[in-house]
């Protein structure tokens, strides 16, 4: 595939949907800060009026008058006493729950896109097989528990898992595939279906297909190209999303409920919110995403799609929020941003996977309107000065 090594561009104009499952804990840090710094203050002289009003006899008469008698003078400073009093004891008051000292507001913290995970580096499989009891036929309906044996992972060092030359014990085995982050695997399944699966995902998947469906599970994002079988479809499971499809090409994109998408290249799939049972038909060049737990069908690149499976980032007119997230998970750093006016950046980005995240950071800066930074753990954003 011809790629273009890097285009670059930021527009900071247009609009954009942000995430609320990304924003919600600083948007409630900031409503803070903003009461904190809306909220009245406390107005001595605007209190001493008020009290004034509501204790008309401690009020000074600026009336000429002729001079009182002792008697009334003893109450006018009686009166005038228990004001003082009552005021006194009211600043002590407010002294002590801190109305006239003035709010330390925190430092603003970086907005953290995504963390670190600890972990191996290595890719794995595991295999699990149904005991010989829970493999018979069902022949009453006394409850049965469906008792597995795990093997101990198996460490793959290889771009390519052919599972058609892989022996199995049981028609029944099941194989688990992991790769962490910054490792991708192609995985050739018993019916000859090719899958790409990318960093800090797994594919759970039958040894040998022997029923009427052929299902695997997903958990992270993988580029399914299907072999064709119109008497068995095959369905990918996915955070409560089902994708069906009988031959075809389609990648599947599920790392949370917050970020499932399937994406159609050729053929057609039928996807499957099975929360609701609502569904969609994609036809080749569409997309289907979750939005306020809605299925919302969009068009799109199909450049994006081929790119990760052939080993490149390649990002058009895209957020700068999900630029960093998918930088961070692939290169496992920390990714904090230091403003969120940044959030409304949307960037064309494209960039080799197999180059240093020094290098990324680089072609980062050269935008001029990014200072991007990278200390050997943590990537920092914030805007040029």
């Amino acid at each position: 595939m011809k790629t273009e090594k890097r285009h670059k561009d930021i527009d900071r104009e247009q609009p954009i949907d942000i995430n609320p499952d990304l924003i919600r804990d600083d948007a409630r840090d900031v409503g803070a800060a903003f009461m904190r710094e809306s909220a009245p203050r406390f107005d001595a002289d605007r209190e001493w009026q008020r009290f004034l009003s509501l204790r008309p006899e401690a009020a000074c008469d600026v009336q000429e008058e002729p001079s009182p008698s002792p008697r009334a003078t003893f109450r006018w400073l009686y009166a005038f006493g228990g004001a003082v009093a009552g005021i006194a004891a009211c600043l002590i008051i407010l002294f002590s729950l801190g109305f006239f000292t003035k709010p330390e507001i925190p430092q603003e913290e970086d907005l953290v896109l995504i963390a670190a995970v600890k972990q191996d580096g290595r890719i794995t499989m595991t295999s699990s097989t149904p005991t010989a009891e829970t493999s018979k036929p069902k022949t009453h309906t006394a409850p049965q528990k469906n008792v597995e044996t795990a093997n101990k992972p198996v460490y793959l060092d290889t771009e390519v898992l052919d599972m058609r030359k892989v022996s199995v014990t049981s028609v029944f085995e099941e194989r688990t595939v992991t790769t962490p982050r910054g490792k991708r695997i192609r995985i050739i399944l018993a019916d000859g279906t090719e899958v790409t699966l990318n960093g800090e995902s797994s594919l759970r998947f039958p040894a040998r297909f022997v029923s009427d469906r052929r299902t695997v599970n997903l958990e992270g994002e993988a580029y399914f190209a299907v072999a064709h079988d119109e008497n068995h479809p095959f369905i990918v499971i996915s955070d409560k999303i089902s994708t069906t499809a009988l031959g075809t090409e389609f990648d599947v994109r599920a790392y949370n409920r917050a970020d499932v998408r399937v994406s159609l290249l050729s053929g057609k799939v039928l996807v499957l919110d099975m929360t609701d049972k609502s569904s969609v038909t994609l036809d080749p060049g569409q997309d289907v995403t979750l939005k306020g737990g809605k299925l919302v069908v969009s068009n799109i690149n199909n450049r994006e799609l081929d790119a990760w499976r052939d080993g490149f980032f390649y990002f058009d007119n895209v957020p700068l929020i999900d630029v960093m997230i998918e930088l961070g998970r692939w290169y496992n750093v920390n990714v904090g941003l230091s403003d969120r006016t940044l959030m409304s950046y949307r960037l064309h980005f494209v960039a080799d996977r197999n180059e240093p995240v020094e290098s990324i950071v680089e072609s980062l800066n050269t935008f001029g309107t990014l200072n991007v930074t990278f200390d050997g753990t943590n990537i920092r954003i914030s805007p040029t000065k």
